[in-house]
């Protein structure tokens, strides 16, 4: 009895302070601000940020190799018309970008928060033709050949001043090439004031806010290559016609520089949790029958339609098809569908669609055949797999491996088997008998049938696998799995995702482990 006590206390004690240190990891492994950048210095910090090494031209600007300058809380970013090394040909625009290079992964996306604005005041007008870089850059991996760079962009265009902001994504694109440019309407936008861009980048998705309002969503031909973040201010020439303007041009007297201001306040890059949890890995189940109606026994789909979990037919017309319990003449047996071809080019057949496949997994399928007829020169009868991808074509390497039903008066077995190709996540089981014409008689007709019975499709579909420490089966290891544990190891019960050390049973020796896991270890 004191024995059992002290176990009890000694649980207890165990148990109240591993909770303790959950409840201080339940607060960790979400949104980590990784840069916060208020500009209250006197000088950029250079320990974050770096510049250009001056050599950089584009539009119509040389990009300076010195920090801008940081005043009053705000960095500002200059853009002069007067260049000391492209005197009367080029602008002079500041640019810093960040050391660190950022790309989203299964487990992590980040948002990047300046507030900034144009300076329009008696020292500083703003003037049509300027714009203010917030975006994101990086050359891919197979820098200098065509695809070049990837980049997301914020761009301030006072072209616009009020009521509009554009936005930009280049994904893998030359230098020559216009990106996804849009501008958007923001009502009550004064790109003199201060407000606040945010981008969010994902695997699966780019997003735009202004002012916390979500100006544009990106979810195909994303920029994910790794990237670092930028803030400049330039110019660009007539090729970017939303933002020229001819009414600012270079000097060659340093006494007419223009000097065109954006002022940032602050920058704050965060790195967030994914938007949706990573897939657990694909386990195959057992090797089962996938097939339905294998004999034909029950009504077919609709003709032409892929409905998945039955048999569904297509013909041009000049063929025709039982649909159930076909009578054979030869033996008068009763079998599931009979395909009967009789002019020239005709076609008709059966297709099963089984979704939720496996790529690299090995799938069958196979069938019963006769035929009858009396003239079969020219039917040509064949079976196949077609794989499918994610938005209903062919996937990669589709291989459909025909293979020809050399049919006779009694019965044959046929069965092919082959791989699911890389992006395949259906296939189709098909059946189909085309007549091709010129009989053996001279006639242009082909007049036959041919009996089908006793398919089958054989494979594997996916089985869950078990995560360790993802109690609540979501997907992902998180503090949401927390409460699940606990509730897991109070009941006393047993759930494969909580015993972490893998012991068979779920006790407190699992907590420490469960934590280990939770902290990433």
């Amino acid at each position: 009895m004191n024995r059992h006590f002290k176990l009890s206390v000694f649980f207890s004690a165990a148990a109240i302070a591993s909770f303790a240190l959950l409840t201080v990891l339940s607060s960790q492994g979400h949104a980590q601000v990784i840069i916060d950048e208020q500009f209250n210095g006197n000088s950029v910090d250079t320990s974050v940020f770096t510049t250009d090494n001056g050599n950089t031209i584009f539009g119509r600007v040389r990009l300076n190799s010195q920090f801008p300058p940081v005043q009053n809380g705000t960095l500002r970013l200059r853009l002069q018309s007067f260049n000391p090394i492209d005197t009367g040909s080029l602008f002079f625009a500041d640019e810093i970008r960040t050391i660190q290079t950022f790309a989203p992964t299964a487990n992590a996306g980040f948002s990047f928060d300046t507030r900034a604005r144009f300076v329009d005041d008696a020292s500083n007008p703003l003037r049509p033709g300027v714009i203010g870089g917030i975006f994101l850059f990086g050359l891919d991996a197979n820098f200098p050949n065509p695809n070049e760079r990837d980049e997301i962009d914020f761009e301030l265009l006072s072209n616009f001043p009020q009521n509009s902001i554009s936005t930009n994504i280049f994904n893998d694109d030359g230098f020559n090439v216009g990106g996804d440019f849009v501008i958007t309407s923001v009502p009550g936008l004064d790109l003199t004031q201060f407000n606040d861009y945010r981008i969010e980048i994902q695997l699966d998705s780019t997003r735009f806010f202004v002012n916390d309002q979500l100006i544009r969503e990106v979810t195909s031909n994303l920029a994910l290559e790794p990237q670092d973040f930028r803030l400049n201010i330039n110019t660009q020439g007539p090729g970017f016609g939303a933002a020229f303007s001819a009414e600012i041009q270079p000097t060659a007297n340093v006494f007419n520089n223009e000097v065109f201001i954006m002022e940032v306040d602050s920058l704050v890059i965060t790195q967030l949790p994914p938007s949706a949890p990573p897939a657990p890995p694909t386990v195959p189940g057992p090797v089962m029958e996938l097939g339905v109606n294998n004999s034909f026994e029950d009504p077919i789909g609709p003709t032409g339609d892929q409905t998945p979990g039955t048999w569904n037919p297509f013909s041009n017309g000049g063929a025709t098809f039982s649909s159930t319990d076909t009578i054979d003449p030869l033996t008068g047996a009763t079998h599931g569908v009979a395909f009967i071809v009789g002019d020239d080019n005709s076609f008709a057949g059966f297709a099963q669609q089984v979704d939720n496949i496996i790529p690299g997994e090995p799938y069958t399928f196979s069938l019963n055949a006769r035929s009858l007829g009396v003239n079969l020169e020219g039917i040509d009868a064949e079976f196949r797999i077609e794989y499918i991808d994610i938005n209903g074509n062919f996937a990669e390497n589709q291989f459909t491996n025909n293979t020809p039903l050399v049919v006779t008066d009694t019965y044959a077995s046929f069965t092919q088997t082959n791989i699911a190709p890389p992006g395949a996540v259906a296939l189709r089981a098909v059946i189909v008998v085309q007549s091709f014409g010129g009989g053996a008689d001279g006639s242009n007709s082909n007049i036959g049938a041919l009996f089908i019975d006793d398919t089958s499709i054989m494979g594997s579909l996916p089985m869950s696998a078990v995560i360790l420490g993802d109690v609540d089966m979501n997907g992902v290891v998180n503090f949401l799995d927390i409460p699940a544990f606990i509730a897991v190891l109070q009941a006393g019960d047993f759930k494969a995702e909580a015993d972490v050390d893998e012991s068979g049973v779920v006790n407190f020796i699992d907590i420490p482990a469960f934590i280990a896991i939770l902290a990433g270890q």
